[in-house]
């Protein structure tokens, strides 16, 4: 079987997992699995957060969410721009988000990126990933390489997909929110991002 095989049948068998992102190295485990978004949480319990919702393009994506029509416009305007890459957005989620510990309230953070491992891993899938950045409290501001994911995480998940390619960005994921009908820049990072962008 290969990586991407064995990562599979590892998600759905409620496991966790460290995959390359176009950023961070990145905890991963299917939303669907209330036991894997326990570990989760309980791994990452000194630096709490939501997690993001990965997916591998729009399509992919809008089951996800509940967007109005201007919603609709400003994601695909940056999308086009931008996407895949490392532009985050914070949109109103739908109910087909389950609910857990690491996707509450009425939003959802999601992201498509470059890296073929981590698109070629959710194609299989069926689904998007739910990931969090392999950090721990008292690391730097830095990106996540996999050397350091596997020092704070590889004794407590059960697989890494391993990735030979250099990481382009400098900079976590560029975030941004199209809630209440406006852009507002939430982090900065190598996507520049400025609310006079969007569509008119």
């Amino acid at each position: 079987m290969s990586f991407i095989d064995l990562a599979v049948d590892c998600l759905k068998r409620d496991g966790v997992i460290l995959v390359p992102t176009d950023t961070h190295y990145a905890l991963a485990a299917s939303p669907f699995s209330a036991s894997a978004a326990q570990r989760l949480s309980e791994m990452k319990a000194q630096k709490t957060e939501q997690a993001t919702l990965c997916v591998t393009g729009i399509n992919n994506l809008l089951p996800w969410v509940t967007l109005n029509g201007w919603q609709r416009e400003q994601l695909h305007f940056f999308a086009q721009r931008y996407w895949p890459g490392p532009l985050k957005f914070l949109l109103p989620k739908s109910d087909r988000v389950p609910e857990n510990p690491l996707m509450s309230g009425s939003s959802v953070a999601v992201l498509c990126n470059h890296n073929s491992l981590l698109n070629a891993t959710i194609d299989a899938l069926g689904h998007p990933l739910m990931v969090l950045p392999a950090s721990v409290t008292t690391a730097s501001d830095g990106l996540v390489s996999m050397t350091a994911a596997r020092d704070n995480f590889g004794a407590l998940v059960d697989m890494v997909i391993p990735s030979n390619n250099r990481n382009q960005c400098s900079h976590a994921t560029t975030f941004v929110s199209l809630l209440d009908n406006r852009v507002e820049l939430l982090r900065r990072g190598d996507v520049i991002i400025e609310p006079e962008m969007s569509m008119a």
